[in-house]
């Protein structure tokens, strides 16, 4: 018994250095892509707001989507100029770039049926579904004067950047609502040296 449990645990760590190494090979790590050669063109770019929890502030995001038959899966990005926007700028004292973008991913995929038309895109009944987030490695924010929202800030991506990829899995709770069932990231490639104003957001277990 002791060496099939051995045995099984074996075929398990293979199987997953496999699937690493393929989905590592995979990534643009200068663009934080999947560099899939069948998936379809980003589309549908929106702007929508969302108030941060606990908290008077506003995070103003600008995403796209794809779908991804690589991995069968949807494919969100976040702007990379201006997709994240915290309003008013003092919110950086409360929110990090960490917060700020995790709970950005956690809020798109749990409406994302009010935004994505794809039926494939959408987890129906027990079904689960699984959306990929490519972001960098480290940001910080950038305040400027918005002349319609007053002073907010920028989440930019630092100059030392890696990158992130972020899965989150997200399925329907016994109301029919879309939930979020977890959450993991993997790093292609770990933010170095980052600036003194940078926050890593995800890094190596």
């Amino acid at each position: 018994m002791k060496i099939m449990n051995i045995f099984s645990k074996i075929l398990i760590l293979l199987a997953v250095l496999i699937i690493t190494a393929n989905y590592t090979y995979a990534i643009d790590e200068n663009l934080c892509d999947d560099i899939c050669e069948q998936a379809g063109p980003w589309v549908s770019e929106t702007t929508i707001p969302i108030v941060y929890p606990g908290t008077d502030c506003i995070i103003t995001v600008t995403f796209s989507y794809r779908w991804n038959p690589c991995r069968n899966d949807c494919d969100i990005k976040i702007s990379e100029n201006g997709g994240i926007k915290l309003s008013p700028e003092t919110c950086t004292n409360v929110v990090s770039p960490k917060e700020a973008l995790e709970f950005t991913m956690q809020f798109l995929v749990e409406t994302i049926d009010l935004y994505i038309p794809y039926s494939t895109c959408v987890p129906q009944g027990e079904n689960t579904h699984p959306y990929i987030f490519y972001v960098k490695g480290c940001y910080h924010w950038v305040g400027y004067l918005d002349p319609i929202n007053g002073q907010s800030a920028t989440l930019e991506p630092c100059d030392n950047i890696g990158c992130c990829i972020y899965t989150l899995v997200v399925g329907r709770d016994i109301n029919n609502q879309l939930e979020m069932i977890n959450m993991s990231a993997d790093v292609n490639s770990v933010c170095t040296d980052p600036d003194y104003d940078c926050f890593t957001i995800c890094e190596e277990e």
